[in-house]
């Protein structure tokens, strides 16, 4: 026990550390076209669809902007959302913030969800400042005043288009059940014929890896030294999602009773030390969105390598010993909680093997 709370006072100190403010360098535009300079609280794509939190420097009030106050907004490190009109009815015009991933002749914008895979896309055609927008469905209708206007089946029979922009705008939409990266490179690659006029960027959307380092003890006692000691990476795309992450693995199990006397009972296992590195090549983790307390649970699989130590003639006055070495399959899970302290977090984990149950503490970095 000394151990964990040493752990325990360990992760306290690092947070304090290396905890920061979750509001980025970034600006805002207004209605009128003017750039405010600030910080703005990053989240996920689908959170700031329809609101961001702003403020001019670290110390300033914060104040909320919804999707219809403001023209776009941006960070400093490339991520920029434009205002995309979202719904149009007889009565009013909803708006939306739709992130930017490629700039050209074409801009293609997404519009995320939180609980949906596929988003909404839109093409913003700069020769003509024309918006055309891919919906699959058609209780979705997106419009702007004197701008081209798509619908659910066909584009408009009235659309002010080169005969080029119009075959590849109709290429688009005959393929728009495609994969968002598969669109994403038809754009740029029509992109490329016009970069003379119409500079090409591509942003890169975020990817960040978190490392979880844990030891833990069977919870069942036994007179073997017995525990377990596991690092993890996961990969998360932040922007989409915060509720899962793709994940690799390396344990290290180890299990020994080296001062048994096996003279008193020589039908025992003669195994007196066991080794087992298990790595974990893909998994996948699910996580929840709370601020302080974060469940969490995790499966993948890995490929384990055994080492066993045993003792050979157990009859002998002194006997030998032997290793064998093993390869077999794993199914590798865990539950826990994380305790969020900055951008460092305390785990506590439970993870079943054959023939126990671990307890495990860690940190997540």
């Amino acid at each position: 026990m000394k151990f964990y709370f040493f752990l325990i006072l360990s992760v306290v100190a690092i947070s304090e550390i290396v905890a920061q403010s979750a509001f980025e360098s970034a600006y805002i535009i207004t209605r009128d076209n003017d750039t405010i300079n600030g910080y703005i609280l990053e989240k996920t794509d689908a959170e700031m669809a329809r609101k961001i939190q702003f403020k001019t420097d670290k110390n300033s009030v914060i104040k909320t902007f919804r999707s219809n106050e403001l023209s776009g907004f941006g960070f400093d490190h490339g991520r920029v959302f434009q205002q995309i009109p979202a719904l149009v009815s007889a009565e009013d015009t909803v708006f939306v913030f739709g992130k930017k991933l490629v700039e050209g002749r074409f801009d293609l914008l997404v519009r995320r969800y939180a609980h949906q895979s596929k988003p909404d896309i839109f093409l913003l055609n700069n020769s003509t400042n024309e918006l055309i927008s891919l919906i699959k469905t058609q209780n979705r209708n997106y419009k702007e005043k004197d701008s081209l206007q798509v619908s659910h089946s066909e584009i408009s029979p009235n659309v002010n288009l080169s005969n080029q922009d119009s075959s590849f705008v109709r290429e688009i939409f005959r393929n728009k059940k495609s994969s968002e990266k598969k669109i994403k490179s038809r754009i740029i690659e029509y992109n490329r014929k016009f970069e003379e006029k119409y500079p090409v960027k591509v942003y890169r959307e975020q990817v960040r890896y978190n490392y979880d380092i844990l030891a833990g003890l069977p919870l069942n006692s036994s007179e073997e030294l017995h525990f377990r000691v596991g690092v993890y990476r996961q990969k998360s795309r932040v922007e989409r999602t915060t509720n899962f992450s793709f994940m690799q693995g390396l344990v290290y199990h180890h299990r020994s009773n080296a001062g048994r006397d096996l003279s008193i009972d020589p039908e025992l296992n003669p195994s007196y030390r066991w080794h087992l590195l298990n790595i974990i090549p893909l998994g996948i983790n699910f996580h929840g969105n709370t601020k302080i307390v974060q469940p969490y649970g995790y499966a993948g699989l890995g490929l384990g390598v055994i080492m066993e130590d045993e003792y050979v003639g157990v009859h002998l006055e002194q006997p030998g010993t032997e290793t064998d070495f093993q390869f077999l399959p794993t199914l590798n899970v865990g539950m826990g909680l994380k305790f969020r302290l900055g951008k460092t977090s305390l785990i506590t984990e439970l993870t079943p093997t054959l023939n126990s149950l671990f307890w495990n503490v860690g940190i997540s970095l």
